[in-house]
């Protein structure tokens, strides 16, 4: 019986298909894929699967105070002036990645910053009044420029 059993497992074993390595930035399981026209709110396990992919993306560093739910709730606004297919938005709360704030050098709450396409850094810090016309102006002339920019080299 135990003979039987082992060579049952050996056959199990051997049916087995290895699963192929991949460490493209676009092959990750579609449960973890961003979805278009979404404010994310991810914890340190998901926030590199908002910022450094193929689209752009503009991160508001929030704490959890009434500023920060006014600047969530703008960004909840922005989601439907802006093209979902060039930028991930999304909100990072401090009590969720408090050290990946740090990380990034974000010392003042709110802050609005544009992450380029395939960079972990953000490039560019927003300026002025938190509204959401305003800020999709701002996002949307970084876009500009940078489709620009690409289009230029080539």
């Amino acid at each position: 019986m135990f003979l039987l059993f082992s060579l049952w497992l050996t056959f199990a074993d051997c049916r087995r298909k290895k699963k192929p390595e991949s460490t493209s930035v676009d092959d990750e399981p579609n449960k973890y894929q961003p979805e278009f026209g979404k404010v994310w709110h991810p914890n340190p396990k998901r926030f590199w699967h908002y910022i450094g992919r193929e689209r752009h993306a503009l991160v508001a560093f929030v704490q959890k105070d009434d500023p920060g739910r006014q600047l969530a709730a703008v960004f909840e606004q922005i989601q439907e002036m802006i093209d979902p297919s060039k930028l991930n938005l999304v909100v990072g709360e401090t009590f969720q990645i408090g050290q990946i704030i740090e990380d990034q050098g974000i010392t003042e709450f709110p802050t609005i910053v544009f992450f380029r396409s395939y960079m972990k850094k953000w490039s560019t810090k927003y300026e002025g009044i938190p509204s959401a016309k305003a800020i999709t102006k701002w996002a949307n002339e970084q876009i500009r420029e940078l489709d620009e920019w690409e289009n230029s080299e080539d």
